[in-house]
């Protein structure tokens, strides 16, 4: 059993540290059986169009792709961005979580839930998509567990376009060797 004194400098070293989630879109596998990802669409267009459709087949073939295994060939954007937060994560001033808005676990709701459960009253989320932030239906999950959890999230987007022409710029150098 942890000391009082113990669990209070725990408590501090936590608190210093503003808590990040990395948002990225999501993808399906590389590796995902393309048969599978047919009857994924077919069931998904079928739903969204109001028609009859399998809703527990679309469920379960959903549910299938976001616990699919992932590995740097299969999803390197997955990886880069558990990189992006582990290196987030070493400056000590940051905790960086990622969550993803489809096809990956987890979810922005689960990875809110689980940043609340350890205590934190303020979130900043920030979309990797640059230009086009977050979906509405995210927005209104964030809403949602603000309201549910009594805590504060900021999203933060829209990106400054100076600060994108910047990276954009840094970005082709490293690739014109300058």
């Amino acid at each position: 059993m942890e000391s009082g004194l113990l669990l209070k400098e725990k408590e501090i070293l936590k608190e210093k540290r503003i808590p990040l989630i990395l948002l990225a879109k999501g993808n399906i596998p590389r590796d995902y059986p393309k048969d599978k990802l047919l009857e994924y669409y077919n069931l998904k267009f079928n739903l969204e169009l109001g028609k009859e459709a399998n809703r527990s087949e679309f469920e379960k073939l959903n549910e299938e792709i976001k616990r699919w295994q992932r590995n740097e060939n299969n999803d390197p954007s997955y990886f880069m961005l558990l990189n992006l937060a582990e290196k987030i994560n070493m400056t000590g001033k940051y905790l960086a979580e990622i969550a993803f808005e489809e096809f990956c676990y987890p979810d922005i709701s689960e990875a809110i839930l689980s940043l609340a459960l350890r205590g934190y009253k303020f979130i900043i989320v920030i979309p990797i998509d640059y230009l086009s932030g977050i979906s509405q239906e995210t927005f209104n999950k964030i809403e949602e567990l603000k309201s549910k959890l009594n805590i504060e999230i900021v999203v933060a987007w829209p990106y400054s376009l100076t600060l994108l022409l910047d990276f954009i710029r840094e970005h082709l150098y490293t690739f014109m060797g300058r």
